[in-house]
């Protein structure tokens, strides 16, 4: 008898795979609710003047894969993009990062976005907004908010950070795995290693405007060709590229503002924490963090910005609550991945959030008021603001 059982629990575990292709349906990503309908293009793009630190002998060029989403003149025939491209080859790879087996993961294949490959660009000129993923994080994680914000008059851009993403697979189907588990090492050695990280990313970042300019001023065949406000660009990232965004902000002069996502500041030297930050800033996360001193360090940044700041934190709220995660599926949430804040509630805040800030200091057009927005929404606290 007991063979028995052995043998049917064989069976449903074998069939796992296809039992959750029949079972487990994954929603499309929310519609964005802007005026214009959105595009979106992939670029392979190589940083010539950086070679790739991963590799053993550091001869290879900083390889980047690019995405850029942007207002579009869409055509009633045309089908919307897939939200992942080539998911055969990402999903090991995305399970191991979320921690879930594959076959919970099976129908991700099929969601799809609401941008339009290749579609053409509407007549303007666009500000640009730039983001960055977390550690083991893609390009496309908060497709939400670049939808958003591209249904909204502004270009956004984001990369595969390369060695930091889940995976990085590029044209000719080579592939670049995530390297960047190294939380066994001594807390020197880990932060050092970290910076090290951030200098890349930071790279890619200002790499990905340098090529912007180009596209704008160079590039006749170019879509993007004098449709870029380049004088007016924003920076938004979650987790580990919340610590990218804020260090890029920092650094680079061609960035106006910058808003975070549940960001991770634990990577930081404390000489950087330390100096005046005086751009608009902008961060919204959990309330709180296992480690206590993730925030300890952002609210000593926040002491020395010299400019307009805003902290808020969201109630019942996990760290993947700020991707597109929660959005997919109710399994996020029953596996605890997700927090329990309801998720049409949660794009409302993050997207209103999003959009008002680059609204009033990228476009210089949207009134922002942090009050009204917290009082508006339950799960919403302002903690902390100069405004």
């Amino acid at each position: 008898m007991k063979n028995k059982y052995k043998i049917i629990w064989l069976v449903l575990f074998l069939n796992c795979g296809y039992f959750a292709s029949k079972l487990i349906h994954f929603e499309n990503i929310p519609k964005p609710d802007g005026p214009y309908q959105v595009g979106s293009v992939l670029n392979y793009w190589i940083d010539e003047s950086r070679n790739e630190w991963y590799l053993d002998d550091m001869s290879d060029k900083r390889n980047l894969m690019v995405q850029i989403w942007y207002p579009a003149k869409v055509e009633t025939n045309k089908n919307e993009m897939f939200y992942i491209d080539k998911m055969e080859q990402r999903i090991k790879y995305i399970s191991k990062e979320l921690e879930v087996p594959e076959y919970l993961l099976a129908n991700i294949k099929n969601i799809k976005s609401n941008s339009f490959y290749n579609a053409p660009i509407v007549n303007g000129y666009f500000p640009v907004i730039l983001f960055s993923h977390g550690l083991g994080g893609m390009r496309t994680q908060n497709t939400i908010q670049a939808e958003a914000l591209a249904s909204r008059g502004y270009i956004v851009i984001s990369a595969d950070h390369t060695y930091d993403a889940n995976i990085t697979i590029f044209p000719n189907d080579s592939v670049a795995f995530n390297q960047s588990h190294i939380d066994s090492m001594p807390p020197k050695d880990w932060l050092n290693i970290r910076n090290k990280q951030l200098e890349f990313r930071i790279g890619d970042i200002s790499f990905m405007i340098d090529k912007l300019e180009e596209l704008n001023s160079k590039n006749k065949e170019s879509i993007f060709y004098e449709r870029l406000n380049l004088e007016n660009i924003g920076v938004f990232g979650h987790s580990y590229g919340g610590a990218t965004s804020t260090l890029s902000a920092m650094k680079e002069n061609r960035i106006d503002a910058c808003l975070t996502l549940d960001a991770w500041f634990l990577p930081l030297f404390d000489e950087d924490i330390n100096k005046n930050f005086n751009k608009p800033f902008l961060h919204i996360g959990q309330i709180s963090w296992n480690d206590t001193l993730n925030y300890k360090k952002l609210d000593v940044f926040l002491k020395n910005c010299n400019n307009d700041y805003y902290k808020y934190v969201l109630k019942n709220a996990k760290h993947l609550d700020f991707t597109d995660i929660p959005h997919f599926n109710s399994l996020s949430q029953k596996l605890k991945i997700s927090g329990k804040i309801e998720k049409k509630e949660l794009v409302k805040i993050i997207n209103e959030i999003t959009i008002d800030f680059f609204g009033k200091y990228i476009k210089n057009q949207n009134p922002f008021d942090p009050y009204r927005i917290a009082e508006k929404y339950d799960e919403l606290i302002l903690l902390e603001t100069n405004y």
